[in-house]
């Protein structure tokens, strides 16, 4: 891992701190500019330096070595996010706000439509790269991750892509998508359902998939 690598995984201590340091400021000092400086430290600081590493490391799309000794920028925006992972109520808050949650994953730069219903439980690995459409139903418990890591020729490959669900599909409980994924319109997940990297899953054939394409 590069040096720059090891320092980005830092980033959660140090969102986390930033976190606490507001709200012992509130406390002390409860007013209008310590409110609105809680709610830049839990939401806004994070936000802020993912958009600025986007623009000197801009995140890519493909395969890539992680035992290569270059900086993976995928790595850095990772852990930018790692704070809502580890502390999922953080988003739960903007969850229960009509559509809060989906004003935050367009800031982080996914694209998502009107009508979006978000359940208090979901996993979203890459709040950056999802392309959703419009009326779309997430049932509690689903996971959405744009990168997968697995072994190829005994080393360890990242691949990296946006998932795509498209108009007035309904993803049912506990299902997930992965990197490359996407939906037709009007598809129905059933239960635990599974759509892998690359698959694409129509509403009127089901079955149908795009063969994944492994890392040369």
């Amino acid at each position: 891992m590069s040096l720059m690598g090891m320092l980005m995984a830092l980033f959660p201590a140090v969102a986390l701190a930033g976190v606490a340091t507001t709200v012992v400021v509130f406390v002390v000092s409860p007013a209008w500019w310590s409110a609105l400086l809680l709610v830049f430290g839990v939401y806004g600081f994070p936000l802020t330096c993912f958009h600025i590493h986007q623009l000197i490391w801009p995140i890519k799309e493909g395969w890539f070595d992680l035992a290569e000794k270059r900086y993976l920028p995928w790595w850095g925006g990772y852990h930018m996010q790692l704070l809502y992972h580890a502390l999922p109520w953080l988003e739960g808050v903007l969850i229960v706000i009509p559509g809060a949650y989906s004003f935050w994953l367009r800031l982080w730069g996914s694209e998502v439509g009107s009508g979006v219903y978000w359940p208090p439980r979901v996993v979203i690995g890459d709040r950056h790269l999802m392309q959703i459409g419009d009326n779309v139903i997430v049932g509690s418990g689903c996971e959405l991750y744009c990168h997968v890591i697995q072994p190829h020729e005994g080393k360890l490959q990242l691949y990296v892509k946006p998932l795509v669900i498209g108009n007035d599909c309904v993803l049912s409980v506990h299902s997930g998508m992965t990197p490359g994924s996407s939906l037709a319109d009007g598809t129905f997940l059933k239960v635990e359902s599974r759509v892998y990297p690359d698959q694409h899953i129509d509403s009127e054939n089901p079955a149908k998939r795009v063969k994944h394409v492994s890392p040369q």
